[in-house]
């Protein structure tokens, strides 16, 4: 992957990401453990949505956060940085200079409604 000097994300971005983690737990949209966002800062750090482990979004302040660059470093924080979640993110920000922040969630009862044959009904 494309290696860039890391740049650390300000207090201010890390506290709004944390901020998107509890929305996302309000509105439902955190069941199962497949759920993770990210935020790109000036091409230079992907700001991972890794969270400890156990760790509820309701619960997700700005130092809990990840932060890494695009080769998958650990540049602050601390906890398992989940290598699927960053992958496919990275991929998504580096595709889409555009998409600056990334969201991968499972709405409430998504799940059940992907399996039926035919949602429309």
């Amino acid at each position: 992957m494309k290696s860039l000097k890391p740049r650390i994300w300000s207090g201010s971005c890390a506290a709004i990401l944390a901020a998107v983690f509890r929305v996302c737990s309000r509105l439902g949209w955190n069941e199962q453990i497949g759920n993770h966002h990210s935020l790109m800062l000036r091409a230079a750090t992907i700001c991972s949505s890794s969270i400890p482990r156990g760790m509820l979004f309701q619960e997700v302040t700005a130092s809990n956060l990840i932060t890494c660059d695009l080769d998958g470093k650990v540049l602050r924080g601390k906890g398992e940085l989940r290598k699927v979640a960053f992958h496919i993110h990275a991929r998504i920000h580096l595709q889409n200079p555009a998409a600056k922040c990334v969201l991968h969630v499972h709405p409430q009862y998504l799940t059940a409604l992907s399996l039926l044959e035919d949602s429309r009904n």
